[in-house]
């Protein structure tokens, strides 16, 4: 018996195998075949929240169920061109079992011709009802980002300067602070800018405002932002007393020997140098170099400050 050799008509081989897979690719195109994608976030609405909000009680979201993913089974023409903004995902409160479990529902608006089916997941918006209280904070300011060369940030204030939040009782009473987060980067006037506002508990870590609502209306938060000019000044150290019999101060140095202070253009003109008391430096009685840690704070005029507040500390040799 002849023996088969796979090499035999290798080429029609190849050509068949290429011919199969173009046929398949067509078949398949033209079939237009169901599939079933996942389209991932898609934010939870809830309707007829008035089922619960008219009985003077409200409610919280649970375990991140605010977003879902929504499974999509339809022909493959249709699942090409759905996004997932595209996908509705509804909640109805006055389907609500157990107080605590709301069905989710996802539908596709503008597809109702074509066959297809949506499945949310997890399937249901879990909840925790509760009742609804309110309370007031005091509004304050975290600024991020830095003001252009020149320039450092001064005193900043909100508008409002506090803020009335309600919801879910167990939510708001664990606000520790209501917080105007506000961007100065290229600052150098002062100005007035928007903030956002952010909630943190007492360990610091951010809550869902989206659960919560408060009476800013439209108008948001602004921070007044005062924003005052630099300039370095020289420090001007002498002394007090007389040394040792024979001995003479032939030297007097500080580190650093300038200083980086801020105020107004009017507040900062003219002033270049910083004279401090002799009698900080006393060396009565001095055989051998000194060296004393003396805080110029209390020197400074009362409209300038120091940049870098811990900079007040300045080591002066004799």
């Amino acid at each position: 018996m002849k023996k088969y050799k796979f090499t035999n008509n290798l080429g029609l081989k190849i050509m068949a195998i290429v011919f199969a897979a173009v046929l398949w690719l067509i078949v398949v195109n033209v079939d237009d075949p169901v599939e079933t994608r996942p389209f991932r976030n898609v934010p939870v609405d809830e309707v007829n929240k008035e089922v619960i909000t008219n009985k003077g009680r409200t409610y919280k979201k649970l375990d991140d169920t605010q977003t879902v993913t929504v499974l999509v089974k339809a022909k493959r023409s249709v699942l090409t061109k759905l996004k997932a903004e595209n996908i509705v995902a509804t909640a109805d409160m006055s389907e609500m079992q157990f107080e605590s479990l709301v069905p989710i529902t996802a539908t596709i608006p503008g597809y109702e011709g074509s066959y297809y089916s949506a499945e949310a997941s997890p399937s249901n918006l879990r909840v925790k009802v509760e009742e609804q209280t309110k309370n007031v904070f005091p509004l304050t300011v975290s600024a991020s980002g830095t003001p252009r060369d020149g320039y450092v940030v001064g005193d900043m204030t909100t508008n409002p300067v506090k803020i009335t939040v309600r919801g879910a009782e167990s939510l708001v009473n664990s606000i520790d602070k209501a917080v105007a987060k506000v961007d100065v980067s290229g600052v150098s006037k002062t100005t007035a800018k928007k903030a956002d506002l952010v909630y943190y508990d007492k360990n610091g870590n951010v809550l869902d405002k989206t659960q919560l609502k408060d009476n800013l209306g439209d108008e948001g938060i602004t921070v007044n932002i005062e924003v005052l000019n630099t300039k370095n000044v020289a420090l001007n150290f002498s002394t007090s007393g007389t040394p040792e019999q024979g001995y003479l101060v032939s030297g007097i140095t500080c580190e650093p020997d300038t200083i980086q202070v801020c105020g107004t253009p009017e507040e900062l003109e003219g002033f270049d140098q910083l004279d401090i008391p002799a009698s900080e430096v006393d060396v009565t009685g001095a055989t051998e170099k000194l060296e004393k840690t003396v805080d110029i704070l209390p020197y400074l005029p009362e409209e300038i400050q120091l940049v870098d507040e811990t900079a007040n500390n300045i080591v002066v040799t004799v």
